[in-house]
């Protein structure tokens, strides 16, 4: 093993993953449900509602920013309704929050809770290490 990836005493270091990696994976998840969704538009047969906010607003996040909902129907290809419906879901598990925009308090923006973002990255982080094998 070279020297760089064992600890003093010689054994395996773990590995680690940049964060820039872990946002890659939410994105490419992402596509990839969407990608599905047009060569089997099967409606909500092969759909993950939760899953597919909780994606989105991870790598959206990222970026340093929040999401309106109706930017997160559209990505979703869900009716504004249904994911309202998922958000109360998925607000209630304290997995995400909604905010109001300071400059603009008529806008309001959703982010992942920090329970949220945490469970997301560790996740992700599994499994790009496991692509990376």
């Amino acid at each position: 093993m070279k020297r760089d990836t064992m600890d003093r005493h010689g054994a395996p270091r773990p590995r680690t993953i940049d964060h820039n990696t872990i946002n890659h994976t939410a994105r490419r998840l992402f596509e990839e449900r969407q990608l599905r969704a047009e060569y089997l538009p099967l409606g909500d047969l092969l759909g993950e509602a939760a899953w597919d906010i909780l994606l989105f607003l991870f790598f959206t996040q990222a970026q340093g920013k929040g999401a309106k909902v109706d930017s997160l129907a559209i990505a979703s290809r869900m009716p504004v309704s249904r994911t309202l419906r998922w958000l109360e879901r998925l607000e209630q598990k304290e997995m995400v929050f909604a905010y109001r925009d300071e400059e603009n308090s008529d806008e309001v923006y959703l982010r992942l809770t920090a329970k949220g973002h945490l469970a997301m990255s560790r996740y992700l982080e599994k499994i790009a290490m496991r692509e990376l094998r």
